[in-house]
């Protein structure tokens, strides 16, 4: 299948055009925009279309470090545990590797950012998107388990 998105914009709905007049490929093409009303619009003309906005991607469940342990614990048969580290001890960690000081202070804001609950929300997207529930990362590794064991 083959993603358009933006498909009401000018890029997107040039290469929807494209794809009407030569035909879809085979898996067939979605058409994502962020509008009901051009949803609906699309669909009148015979497209497959889908609301959706890649701003706001999640996966199936919102989850702690310590509940992404117990999964992965769970699929790799291996103890997996989460320790809090302090903002302060993990960027020192990052210096004493190395890492530019730049990186060190964009991944302390994202660490700061996970820390708050702000990656806390779970959204339809995916399903919007692809038409398919978001795996949970339970069975996302279990899918992947020997890639976690290091086999």
């Amino acid at each position: 299948m083959i993603l358009i998105t933006g498909a009401t914009g000018n890029i997107g709905s040039a290469l929807l055009e494209q794809y009407r007049a030569k035909g879809a490929p085979s898996g067939g093409v979605r058409a994502l925009t962020r509008g009901a009303d051009k949803v609906a619009e699309l669909r009148a003309g015979g497209v497959e279309a889908a609301i959706g906005d890649f701003d706001h991607l999640t996966g199936a469940q919102a989850l702690s470090w310590a509940e992404v342990a117990q999964a992965l614990s769970a699929a790799t048969g291996k103890e997996v545990r989460y320790q809090d580290v302090p903002p302060e001890a993990f960027g020192a960690t990052l210096r004493g590797h190395g890492v530019p000081e730049f990186l060190v202070g964009a991944l302390l804001s994202l660490y700061a950012v996970y820390r708050a609950g702000y990656a806390a929300t779970v959204t339809d997207d995916v399903r919007c998107v692809t038409g398919s529930a978001p795996r949970t990362l339970a069975q996302f590794a279990a899918d992947h388990a020997a890639a976690f064991r290091g086999a």
